[in-house]
């Protein structure tokens, strides 16, 4: 995460709050789900920016055994929004496995279309992971 006004709770929150954060790219936020693993079917991401300019594109969704070693499960490039306040859930079907870290990253942002000149942002405030749980210790 990338600035103090980023709170790393609200991308788990259900509550439709305006969460953001920006730096370099790529843009990213790293999940651990600490003693458990999840064996991902789909995921779920929520956009709820009153501004259409901060659509997530160009991005990636991987998952880790360890935290090192990344595997892509799902990749898209187009934004999967047409408006603000809205959810999009997608279908994972590469690297079918069980893992403890997973990794949502922004490649490009909307700062690279011809008519905006402020820095990239990543705005994401829901993330939701849907499959089989695991414990293990």
């Amino acid at each position: 995460m990338f600035n103090t006004w980023m709170k790393p709770e609200l991308i788990l929150d259900r509550s439709p709050l305006v969460n953001y954060w920006g730096s370099d790219l790529p843009l990213f936020f790293t999940l651990d789900l600490q003693n458990y693993e999840v064996y991902t079917t789909h995921f779920t991401i929520r956009h709820a920016h009153n501004q259409a300019y901060g659509y997530i594109q160009n991005f990636a969704l991987s998952g880790s055994k360890d935290g090192e070693t990344w595997v892509q499960l799902f990749n898209q490039e187009k934004s999967p929004f047409e408006r603000p306040q809205t959810y999009a859930t997608f279908t994972v079907s590469a690297g079918q496995d069980f893992y403890r870290y997973f990794r949502l990253t922004q490649r490009t942002s909307y700062k690279d279309s011809p008519n905006f000149t402020g820095g990239p942002f990543m705005f994401v405030s829901g993330f939701e992971l849907y499959g089989t749980v695991r414990y293990f210790s």
